[in-house]
């Protein structure tokens, strides 16, 4: 399958797909990820669908974004956000990626497309998500720089045309602990390097690139 992956920063998006043979483009603009595999660093507001075709020699299967969460994140609305509108121009520019993401997907029309950020904002410019799943589960071994004894519950939207796949119940330890201890430990800020934050964790990657394999699609919400 031809794999899109947009705002890819560290890649954890798309690695699974990389590493079971998929043809993989990553997209950003952030010339920190340069050397990471299969990146091109360009700005996403320039990119057309034709862009995208030529850089992968054909139409895409599967086009995946991470749009920054920055703006959109629940901690961060007062500053970003006013009755559900975006109030500065950080704001608008980052709602307009988003919205120009979407042009860029509908154009291309892939078989699947899977949006993601974190619970926040976001549903005032995509909507409703088709599932809520929570980082904290998917986290493993091979995810550089989480503490796996307390990672970040990190509950996550996904947006799209989505594979069927089996989403993991909410972890049950964050049930058990107190709201003052629960608030403390499902973000990430202690994570003091913002591109390991926002990666993908390694086995959602992996579980993605094997469900859209199969072929199949999610027609009930999930999480």
């Amino acid at each position: 399958m031809r794999v899109i992956d947009l705002f890819s920063g560290l890649g954890g998006f798309s690695e699974g797909f990389l590493e079971r043979g998929h043809d993989v483009i990553r997209i950003d603009n952030d010339l920190r990820f340069k050397e990471i595999p299969n990146t091109i660093i360009c700005d996403i507001l320039d990119l057309t669908p034709e862009d995208l075709i030529d850089y992968l020699w054909d139409k895409p299967d599967i086009v995946l974004g991470s749009p920054p969460c920055n703006c959109f994140s629940r901690m961060t609305i007062r500053y970003y956000w006013e009755n559900s509108k975006p109030k500065n121009e950080k704001a608008r520019f980052v709602v307009e990626l988003v919205k120009h993401t979407q042009r860029l997907i509908d154009a291309l029309n892939p078989e699947y497309y899977i949006i993601e950020n974190p619970i926040g904002m976001m549903i005032h410019v995509l909507g409703k998500p088709q599932v809520l799943t929570w980082w904290a589960a998917w986290y493993s071994e091979k995810d550089e720089g989480i503490n796996l004894d307390n990672p970040p519950l990190k509950e996550t939207y996904l947006w799209g045309r989505l594979p069927l796949l089996k989403w993991p119940m909410k972890p049950t330890r964050y049930a058990r602990i107190g709201r003052k201890e629960k608030n403390r430990q499902k973000g990430v800020q202690g994570i003091k390097d913002s591109a390991i934050s926002s990666k993908i964790p390694y086995r959602f990657s992996v579980a993605l690139a094997k469900a859209c394999e199969n072929g199949n699609y999610q027609t009930t919400l999930g999480g």
